[in-house]
């Protein structure tokens, strides 16, 4: 992660943007996202304190939102939707903050124990937050209280100049640093690499060949496949060049650049939120049933990523038809143990009547709802009942379709068979019919 302050004079000449809001589908794998970046408009100078969005096939700006102090790094937190910004190099004591890009609204500052020199940040699948300088160390972040979780260490990476740094889809990195020339390289550290790595450990980098950009990258990210990417599943990257106010994609295999667009102002930071895809199922046994009887309800909540889910509500109204209702929630798989979230029923994993219960889910982890219902002894007909597991965030989901899911059960009158018995003669005698 090289970086360094980028010249107020380079940063002065019109509309400094930057983001890219995709909310379509990726071509090849599917991935719906949002890309954001942090600048300036011309009308307020060189205070990098607006949020932008950049369109990835035109590079038209579009002007979103203030930030609540001047920034040139940032990360869009899979977490909660959120972009968390971090406070340029001029305090000594930088801090971390957050905005709503849909609301505008900016959060409370923390302060942080990051050194004051320029920073870069990213947010990663698995929901961590990282920054980093000029130096040859990045560093994991806990945004809600600005302390720093681990240091960690680069091997094989170049120190100074200018660049950005960017998790992709898998949870691999992607590095822009200047190879000690000119000249800047693509360089890529596995997730395996350092997501789980112990504080002061050291990561190795792989250099994926010069990009060969005319002026000094400020941000990365990847974002739509377009011309000169590599075929998915490989990320295609984008990079932006502030003296030269364009934006790039770049080969994750080759590292060659091909120009996206024309940006209209110098991008100083670029990133993306992580869609993911959550699903809801809901199964009843038996569908046909008997009045009074007891109908037995399995629901699962599951997400198959590329992000995490820290919250979610499953919810289900059973209909008056019920005179009992009794759920309990079970973990049925953790999913990947090594990302920020965790497969949780939450703080009530059991309840009766309505259901409305939050959990989270890993990437592909999944829960499951098992529901007892007993039936009144007066209702018959057609019994629908409908649930549903909805985001909490502002993340996006890639499958909205698949969130809900209703059953019907037929309910039949329950038959009440009597048998009765007379005689007609009250005194009978010995011999008597």
């Amino acid at each position: 992660m090289k970086v360094i302050s980028i010249s107020r004079q380079r940063l002065q000449a019109g509309v400094l943007s930057s983001l890219l809001v995709l909310a379509a589908a990726w071509i090849g794998n599917a991935q719906a996202q949002t890309i954001y970046g942090v600048g300036d408009s011309a009308i307020n100078g060189t205070n990098y304190s607006r949020l932008f969005s950049i369109n990835p096939a035109t590079g038209a700006a579009t002007n979103l939102c203030a930030l609540s102090f001047p920034s040139t790094a940032m990360g869009a937190s899979g977490l909660d939707g959120l972009v968390y910004y971090v406070e340029r190099a001029d305090p000594a004591t930088p801090r971390i903050n957050a905005i709503n890009p849909q609301t505008c609204v900016n959060g409370t500052p923390v302060a942080t124990t990051l050194p004051a020199a320029q920073i870069r940040a990213t947010a990663c699948p698995d929901g961590r937050f990282y920054a980093a300088t000029n130096t040859n160390q990045f560093f994991e972040v806990n945004v809600n209280t600005g302390a720093t979780v681990r240091t960690l260490n680069w091997a094989g990476l170049p120190t100074g100049g200018s660049g950005d740094f960017s998790c992709v889809n898998n949870g691999d990195m992607y590095i822009l640093a200047a190879d000690g020339t000119a000249n800047y390289n693509l360089y890529r550290a596995t997730a395996a690499s350092f997501q789980t790595l112990a504080n002061g450990g050291t990561v190795n980098v792989t250099n994926l060949g010069d990009v060969g950009l005319p002026g000094a990258p400020n941000g990365l990210t990847d974002g739509p496949v377009g011309a000169g990417c590599a075929a998915a599943p490989n990320p295609c990257l984008y990079a932006s060049t502030g003296a030269t106010n364009q934006t790039w994609r770049i080969n994750a295999l080759t590292a060659a650049a091909t120009n996206a667009g024309t940006t209209g102002g110098a991008l100083t930071d670029l990133s993306r939120t992580f869609a993911l895809d959550l699903a809801f199922t809901k199964t009843v046994s038996p569908s046909t049933a008997l009045q009074g009887q007891t109908v037995f309800y399995t629901l699962t909540a599951s997400n198959s990523g590329p992000g995490v889910v820290r919250s979610i509500t499953v919810t289900d109204v059973f209909p008056p038809a019920f005179t009992s209702v009794a759920w309990s929630c079970s973990v049925v798989s953790a999913g990947d143990p090594n990302t920020l979230v965790a497969t949780s029923c939450g703080v009530t994993p059991t309840g009766t009547g309505t259901l409305n219960n939050t959990a989270s889910l890993s990437l592909n982890g999944s829960i499951r709802y098992d529901v007892t219902a007993t039936l009144s002894s007066s209702f018959t007909g057609t019994l629908t009942n409908a649930g549903q597991a909805t985001l909490t965030a502002l993340v996006t989901d890639l499958v909205p379709s698949n969130n809900a899911s209703t059953v019907t059960s037929t309910i039949i009158p329950a038959t009440h068979l009597q048998i009765t018995t007379t005689n007609a003669v009250g005194t009978l005698t010995a011999g008597q019919t």
